[in-house]
């Protein structure tokens, strides 16, 4: 089992190895993570400061979709397993759930990097996404997934 001894460097990415060891330290609390976002359904996007309900991005409004109580939970959650962007299932009905630990630049020049839980296989599979990836065929955006554990994954997006 690996063992995180040091905080994620203050780089602006972190290495597939640094979020690795920090996955397997914090196991269960990923595993919190999703059944929280099963629970909580309704929300697409949960992130430090707004969350976006699946009929409603637009922020801020009254209705957050949770309690606070819930929202600091998730907080905490974020603080402590390093997710920058907190949570995102965005691309509903798909199963997958998105755990943000890097998101730098904005479309077309960005980059989004962390974790996904799938119930499903993903793919492409990469042995490292430690840099930029080549665009797809699909345009400019590239994805691409590095296998962790059963349902787990790493995930790289570039825009």
């Amino acid at each position: 089992m690996f063992a995180l001894r040091e905080p994620l460097k203050a780089t602006i990415e972190p290495s597939d190895r640094e979020l690795k060891a920090l996955f397997f330290e914090h196991e269960s609390d990923f595993q919190r993570l999703v059944e929280m976002c099963r629970a909580d359904s309704h929300l697409t996007r949960i992130a430090q400061d707004f969350t976006w309900l699946e009929d409603n991005t637009s922020w801020p409004r009254k209705n957050i979709g949770i309690s606070k109580e819930r929202w600091d939970e998730y907080r905490k959650l974020f603080t402590k397993l390093r997710l920058k962007g907190g949570v995102s299932r965005e691309n509903l009905p798909s199963p997958e759930i998105y755990f943000i630990a890097s998101a730098e630049g904005i479309v077309p020049s960005g980059s989004f990097k962390g974790y996904v839980y799938s119930p499903v296989p993903l793919s492409p599979t990469v042995d490292s996404l430690d840099g930029k990836l080549a665009a797809s065929s699909k345009g400019s955006r590239a994805t691409a997934f590095k296998a962790l554990k059963g349902t787990w994954y790493l995930y790289r997006e570039d825009y």
